[in-house]
């Protein structure tokens, strides 16, 4: 069906039997299992839930459990993983939805859930460049300062999140060292990306471990003692929960469980997605084999248990009326009240407070290489079936996906750009999740039929565990799209995530989706016009790897 390209090269298209089908993508390396463990655990990562938005979620659902809304997240992450894993050992594959569910499903409907995927993740990598510096650099800075000692600091701090320059030069920046790691040859690539889960793991745990061993009483009076030279207040605790209490922010509210589902829908922003490594599935080592699955579901699992536990000990030494309150408004201190700097502020250690805030900066670079993964490996695969020009297949001297990385860059860059002078950004994040659930119900549903469907593909690839009398595979699949609908449903219903009426929803996504089908009928238009072809034949093919 076609032959390994050169690493500098571009792709072909190849005629089989009256068929086009499209070559190997010369992308295929060795994934070791622990690698694609890392990829796949980055997104829920507890360095990103404990600073980015866990706390938060506190002030947004008062009276949320965490500990029951974690649980119930649990299962919803677990049918997704398989969905996608089982899927993706019947066909390794780099293309992630857009093979999976093109090749079950139809051609159209996989450009589709590749489409919506895409914009997810564009709309994940400009957020992410704005966090980088609103809640990682200038943070940063503010708070190396106001433990060092260094109003310039400080004030450098305050300059960066709230100039629009400063926050789109420095997004840029970290864009593009995202897109430097893609460029890396395959083990520096790898090499690179185990340091920076190491740095930012160590640097979450070493402030786990520090807050294990620091009283609650401890901790009180330590950030007191800290805080009265900046706010003048003898009680800085106190004063920040009465303030917000002031303020209508729920302190110590009684257990909801409407608001506990409520915070579901904060972890699943980050949490949902245990299945990067589909996008470069053809590169797994066990891909043909369950491990791949398993791997994915354990990514997604670990992070979930891991924030429990730390949850647990940073609201023991803290304190949950504290916490709920410093993240609901109430906060004195030019810097947010993130588990790193409050450890900091709690020991006054300066060097401690450098290395918690690298440690924690060094995650950003990480998870922006993973939303890079699928945008780069869809235009490839997009290439490859004849949907775009040949030039997108174009490798580097590393044999990576260059044009596709610089079309990734530009496209995200303008998304920032938007971004930072949006007031609705925040909520266009959720949007981005809505549009990912494009993507993960419709593999849901090819992971239901395939068995049927696409039944010489499922024998061939020695699935043969059924449960009840059906195919795990399908199990797995009822699981995916029943998470899926209640993923929207909550964005739907809790008025906090600002996503407004269900016609707007539906307008926005439904727009995506008409775009999608218009780039698929106009590029099979001009194909068979001008080559006299269909590339739906092409498009319901397994390609080789």
């Amino acid at each position: 069906m076609g032959t390994q390209i050169e690493n500098s090269g571009e792709a072909s298209e190849a005629r089989a039997d009256g068929l086009f089908a499209r070559q190997a993508t010369g992308l295929v390396r060795g994934v070791t299992p622990f690698s694609a463990y890392v990829l796949n655990m980055t997104p829920a990562h507890p360095v990103q839930l404990l600073a980015a938005g866990f706390f938060f979620a506190f002030a947004l659902f008062p009276g949320g459990n965490f500990l029951l809304a974690l649980a119930i997240t649990v299962p919803i992450v677990l049918s997704f993983a398989y969905a996608f894993g089982l899927l993706t050992r019947l066909m390794p594959r780099t293309g992630g939805d857009y093979i999976l569910a093109g090749r079950v499903l139809h051609p159209a409907w996989g450009l589709v859930s590749s489409i919506a995927y895409f914009i997810a993740s564009l709309i994940s990598m400009a957020y992410f460049a704005l966090a980088v510096v609103n809640l990682g650099i200038g943070p940063g800075l503010s708070a190396v300062g106001l433990v060092g000692g260094s109003s310039t600091l400080v004030e450098w701090g305050n300059t960066v999140v709230t100039d629009n320059t400063w926050k789109y030069v420095l997004g840029i920046v970290a864009i593009l060292i995202a897109a430097g790691i893609q460029m890396l040859n395959w083990r520096l690539r790898s090499r690179t990306i185990i340091w920076l889960f190491w740095i930012a793991t160590g640097g979450v745990t070493l402030s786990a471990l520090i807050a294990l061993f620091t009283s609650h009483s401890d901790f009180i009076n330590n950030f007191n003692s800290f805080a009265e030279p900046h706010t003048h207040i003898k009680n800085t605790y106190d004063s920040v929960i009465a303030t917000a209490q002031k303020e209508g922010v729920a302190t110590n509210a009684p257990f909801s469980f409407s608001n506990t589902v409520g915070m579901v829908g904060v972890l699943a922003i980050a949490t949902i997605y245990p299945f990067t490594t589909s996008w470069n599935s053809g590169e797994l080592q066990e891909a043909k084999s369950s491990k791949t699955a398993h791997i994915m579901a354990l990514g997604g699992v670990t992070p979930l248990i891991v924030v429990a536990i730390f949850a647990a000990i940073f609201l023991n030494t803290f304190g949950t009326a504290f916490m709920t309150a410093a993240n609901g408004g109430g906060f004195p201190l030019e810097t947010p009240a993130t588990y790193f700097f409050l450890i900091s502020a709690s020991t006054g250690s300066t060097i401690l407070t450098v290395i918690l805030t690298l440690a924690y900066l060094l995650y950003w670079p990480l998870i922006m290489y993973i939303a890079f993964i699928q945008p780069t490996r869809a235009m490839f695969a997009y290439s490859f079936d004849g949907l775009l020009p040949k030039s997108v297949t174009k490798l580097s001297s590393t044999n990576a996906p260059v044009v596709a990385i610089a079309i990734t860059v530009v496209l995200s860059g303008l998304v920032l750009l938007w971004g930072i002078h949006s007031s609705l950004f925040l909520t266009l994040v959720v949007y981005g999740v809505l549009f990912a659930m494009v993507s993960q119900i419709s593999v849901g549903i090819a992971a239901i039929v395939v068995p049927w469907r696409r039944k010489a593909l499922y024998q061939a690839g020695g699935m043969r565990a059924r449960f009840l009398g059906v195919p795990v595979v399908t199990w797995a699949g009822i699981g995916a799209v029943i998470s899926g609908v209640f993923v929207v449903w909550m964005y739907l219903h809790f008025e906090q995530f600002g996503v407004g009426s269900v016609g707007k929803a539906a307008a926005y996504v439904g727009g995506g989706i008409v775009i999608a089908l218009l780039f698929y009928a106009i590029a099979r238009f001009v194909r068979r016009r001008r080559d006299g072809y269909d590339i739906s034949l092409a498009l319901s093919e397994i390609p080789p790897e």
